[in-house]
């Protein structure tokens, strides 16, 4: 076992996880201001504390979770929605992980 290797790896590992999550932040937020005027906070979940136009951007996470699969249904031509599919279609499916 090669030590620097491994300490190697962990770092672009970290690396990774914190440019995608970079990404995916800036995404929801830059989502979360475009729906301005579109969507209302209230409709998507409950809030303490109401925003009277902006939807937050814990709330545009909480819609992305519940409708993104549903939009990528609606758009097979995205390579995204392709990739998962072809990912789905090769993944070998263990019976004994099923639940009986």
């Amino acid at each position: 076992m090669h030590i620097p290797g491994k300490v190697t790896e962990a770092v672009r590992a970290i690396e990774m996880h914190m440019a995608l999550s970079c990404i995916a932040m800036g995404t929801v937020q830059a989502l979360a201001i475009r729906s301005e005027g579109k969507i209302r906070s209230e409709q998507i979940r409950y809030q303490r504390t109401p925003s009277k136009e902006r939807v937050s951007e814990g709330a545009m996470m909480c819609y992305l979770r519940k409708y993104i699969f549903h939009f990528m249904g609606q758009s097979p031509e995205l390579r995204i929605t392709q990739l998962i599919q072809e990912m789905q279609d090769t993944s070998v499916i263990d019976k004994d992980l099923l639940a009986s």
